[in-house]
């Protein structure tokens, strides 16, 4: 269930330099190309940490 929220969503940021929308395979290319692996060793660490600190928001597609 976890895996089809993430692959359902997209994330919205209004930050300086990360403004936009990203789908789920986009923010895996943005983990892997810039963030610091030593400061967040995961994926999954990371991402809940810029929800977390409203970075991104979080945007659930709901389908009937």
């Amino acid at each position: 269930m976890i895996f089809r929220i993430y692959t359902d969503a997209t994330w919205v940021s209004h930050e300086p330099g990360l403004e936009g929308e990203r789908t789920y395979s986009q923010m895996k290319e943005l983990y892997r190309s810039t963030v610091d692996k030593e400061a967040y060793p995961t994926f999954e660490g990371w991402l809940w940490d810029m929800e977390r600190s409203a970075t991104f928001f979080r945007h659930v597609r709901r389908t009937a």
